[in-house]
C-alpha cells in the first residue's frame, strides 16, 4: 500500500473519530444536564442521536482498524507503535498528536458514559421508588406472625380515600 495514501486515510479517519467522540459528549453532557432537571420531552431525540453517533464512532474504529490490516508492519501492533515504526518525522508530527488526542477523548468518553450511566440509575430508582410507595399506599397491609416468629405480610387494595369520606353528616 502507498505510503501518502496510508498517511492521508489515517489522518482523515483519526481526524473524523476525533469529531464524533466530541460529538458523542456533547449529546451526553446535554442529556445529563436535562436528566438532571426531569426533562424528558427531549431526551427521545437525544437518545437516537446518541445512538447514531456511537454506530458511526463504531464504524469509523472498524475503517481504521480495516485500513491497517491491510499493512503487513501494522499487524499485531498498537497504533502508536506503527506509526513510530513506519512513518517518517514529518508524517509523525501530524499523526502522533492526533492519536494522543483520540486517547484523550476515548477516555473522557468513556468516564462521561459511566457518569450518565449512573446519573440514569439514580433517577430510574427515584421514579421507582416513588412509584413503588404511591403503590403501597392504597394497600391495606395485613401483618401477622407464624412460625418461628416470622412477620408475614399481605397486602390487599384498598378503596380510594374519597370513598371511604362521609359525605353528609
Amino acid at each position: 500500500m502507498d505510503s501518502n495514501y496510508l498517511y492521508y486515510r489515517l489522518t482523515r479517519l483519526l481526524e473524523r473519530e476525533i469529531k464524533l467522540h466530541g460529538r458523542f459528549l456533547a449529546v451526553i453532557k446535554e442529556q445529563r444536564e436535562l436528566l438532571t432537571k426531569f426533562r424528558v420531552a427531549p431526551m427521545e431525540a437525544l437518545d437516537s442521536r446518541r445512538e447514531h453517533l456511537a454506530a458511526d464512532i463504531d464504524q469509523a474504529h472498524k475503517e481504521r482498524l480495516g485500513l491497517l490490516a491491510q499493512v503487513e508492519e501494522a499487524r499485531g501492533k498498537k497504533l502508536t507503535e506503527f506509526v513510530q515504526e513506519y512513518f517518517p518525522a514529518k508524517e509523525k508530527i501530524v499523526l502522533m498528536p492526533l492519536i494522543d488526542e483520540l486517547k484523550e477523548v476515548v477516555a473522557e468518553t468513556r468516564v462521561q458514559s459511566i457518569e450518565y450511566q449512573s446519573i440514569t440509575n439514580f433517577a430510574l430508582n427515584m421514579v421507582h421508588g416513588s412509584i413503588s410507595l404511591l403503590w403501597q399506599a392504597t394497600q391495606n397491609v395485613t401483618r401477622s406472625y407464624g412460625r418461628g416468629g416470622k412477620l408475614h405480610e399481605s397486602y390487599s387494595p384498598t378503596r380510594s380515600r374519597h370513598e371511604r369520606v362521609l359525605k353528609q353528616a
